[in-house]
């Protein structure tokens, strides 16, 4: 009896420090968390993601443990129950410790699952943070190009059909026999024509 005693005891003693293990883990990953968040001020996207990493793996760390800590006490417990040599009082009592402990545990569990849950999130947020920070100055440079070359466009199409030029282009083309006739007789004065063919007396 005294070494079941002996071994409910060193039990207790060997989860209590498991389960002090495990919350001075949650404290420092939580510490640690803020202390990397303050220190980085927000000022890059970066340094979040580092320190959502670290902090991720630390999470991840810390539920293993309890993890295996509470698969330890399971089998304990189931290991209890199958004893009959064990009194029935310290059997109850050791009984509803582990219950206790496993429910806090569960409560610990449930809290890493739902901080690692916010972590992933925060990280998918980084990473679309990171990828507008690269892809909106290339987007702005694509627009200002695009506007610069419609607007180019836009004047030379004015340019090339303004008046003035529309009516030099109709002059050579309703001139060019006469033009190429004066040329090749050296003829330094030649007359034009500056209404159409079908205008013409």
């Amino acid at each position: 009896m005294s070494e079941i005693a002996t071994s409910i005891s060193l039990m207790k003693q060997t989860s209590l420090e498991q389960a002090e293990a495990i919350r001075s883990n949650i404290e420092a990953v939580s510490s640690q968390c803020v202390s990397d968040i303050k220190e980085a001020g927000m000022a890059t996207t970066s340094a979040i993601a580092e320190a959502n990493s670290e902090t991720l793996e630390r999470v991840g760390q810390t539920k293993r443990q309890s993890e295996q800590l509470l698969e330890k006490l399971t089998a304990l417990r189931l290991n209890i129950e199958v004893n009959e040599q064990r009194s029935d009082k310290s059997k109850q009592a050791f009984v509803e410790w582990v219950n206790k402990t496993t429910r806090e545990l569960n409560q610990i569990r449930q809290k890493l699952d739902s901080s690692h849950s916010a972590i992933e999130r925060l990280q998918l947020k980084t990473f679309w943070l990171k990828w507008a920070e690269w892809f909106s100055p290339l987007l702005a440079l694509t627009i200002v190009g695009g506007a610069g070359l419609l607007a180019g466009g836009w004047l030379t199409y004015q340019k090339y059909n303004d008046y003035v030029d529309e009516l030099g282009r109709d002059i050579m083309s309703w001139n060019l026999d006469r033009l190429v006739k004066c040329r090749n007789d050296n003829n330094p004065k030649c007359t034009f024509w500056i209404v159409p063919p079908e205008q013409r007396e």
